[in-house]
C-alpha cells in the first residue's frame, strides 16, 4: 500500500543495507523529510473522504459531506459495504526487508458519508507471494465517521503488473474495536489498491449489531 515514490527510497535503502554502506539512516531521514513535504493530507485536517484536494492546494479539501441517515439504513439492512478513497504516506521505516508504513487519506463510504482513515501497514519483501518485486502485506485500518470508528484487519499481497504495484487483500471487521454505531459489527470483502495512484476500494459486507432494546 506505499505510493512509488516510497517504493523508490525503500529500494534505496535495502539496497544500501545489502552494501554494507553506513548511509541508511541518513537515507531514512531523507525518506522521512520527503514524504513529510509531499503528503497532499495532514493529520488533524477536517475532511472528506473523497481523496481530492481543492485548488487551493495541499492541506485543502472537499466539503464534507452530510450523513444520509436513510442510505445509511439501507446499508444496514443490506449488510454491504462499499467504499473508496485515496491515501498517501506519512512516514516509512525500512529494516531487514520489512517495510513499515502509516497511511492516512479521504474518501466516501456509501450510504455512511464522508470519513477519514488510518492504516498501519507491513509489508515483508522476503516472501512475496507473487514473485520478485512484490511482498506479503498485512494491515490495520481505522476508519473514522461521523457515527463511529470502523476498524478492519487486512492480509494480502503487493505485487509488480504491467500497469504498476497493486494490492490485493481481504478485509475483516474488528468487531470489539468498532465504535458507535459499528460497535458489534462483523463482516468481511476484498481490498483492491492501485499504488500509483494511491486509490483504494473496499467491497463486501458490514452487518451492523442490532441497536439496544
Amino acid at each position: 500500500m506505499a505510493t512509488p515514490g516510497v517504493i523508490g527510497l525503500v529500494e534505496e535503502l535495502f539496497r544500501l543495507e545489502r552494501a554494507g554502506q553506513a548511509g541508511a539512516q541518513a537515507g531514512l531521514d531523507h525518506a522521512a523529510f520527503v514524504l513529510e513535504r509531499s503528503r497532499p493530507f495532514m493529520p488533524g485536517t477536517t475532511a472528506s473522504w473523497s481523496g481530492t484536494e481543492d485548488a487551493a492546494g495541499p492541506g485543502s479539501v472537499t466539503a464534507r459531506q452530510p450523513y444520509d441517515g436513510e442510505a445509511a439504513s439501507a446499508r444496514q439492512t443490506a449488510g454491504l459495504l462499499e467504499a473508496t478513497f485515496t491515501a498517501s504516506a506519512i512516514s516509512v521505516t525500512a529494516d531487514l526487508e520489512m517495510v513499515e508504513l502509516i497511511l492516512s487519506g479521504t474518501g466516501t463510504g456509501e450510504g455512511f458519508g464522508a470519513a477519514t482513515d488510518v492504516t498501519g501497514v507491513v509489508e515483508d519483501h522476503m516472501a512475496s507471494p507473487c514473485g520478485a518485486g512484490g511482498a506479503a502485506d498485512s494491515a490495520v485500518k481505522r476508519i473514522v465517521m461521523s457515527r463511529g470508528v470502523l476498524e478492519l484487519h487486512e492480509a494480502g499481497m503487493v505485487c509488480t503488473t504491467a500497469s504498476g504495484p497493486q494490492v490485493t487483500a481481504t478485509y475483516q471487521v474488528d468487531v470489539r474495536a468498532s465504535t458507535g454505531i459499528f460497535a458489534g459489527a462483523r463482516g468481511t470483502g476484498n481490498v483492491t489498491v492501485d499504488v500509483t495512484s494511491g486509490h483504494e476500494a473496499l467491497s463486501g459486507t458490514l452487518i451492523l449489531a442490532p441497536p439496544p432494546a
